[in-house]
């Protein structure tokens, strides 16, 4: 039996927080955030998913609006084939689109 091979999946965390409230702390909820997509990634690199290493960190900006920097870069970068967006939370997705 022949294996079919892996596409390689490039994978990006976007991960945001409305408030600044604790953005200041060694470890708050941007790392954990990112802490939890990574290893979700990490668990999926059977099927070739692969984390990039620049990270897209919006710290107390609003889902009202798309007008985050790190939103804004990830999403350039998607357009260029520099990434891809790997949801994990369904939720999130309106505050992407």
């Amino acid at each position: 039996m022949t294996t079919k091979p892996t596409k390689r999946v490039r994978c990006a965390v976007y991960t945001r927080v409305s408030t600044e409230y604790g953005l200041d702390q060694e470890f708050n909820s941007l790392d954990a955030q990112h802490e939890a997509a990574e290893a979700y990634v990490r668990s999926q690199a059977h099927d070739g998913w692969t984390l990039i290493r620049s990270r897209y960190d919006d710290g107390g900006y609003s889902s009202g609006s798309t007008d985050r920097p790190a939103l804004q870069r990830l999403l350039a970068d998607i357009r260029d084939h520099r990434s891809l967006l790997q949801n994990l939370r369904a939720r999130r997705v309106g505050d992407i689109v």
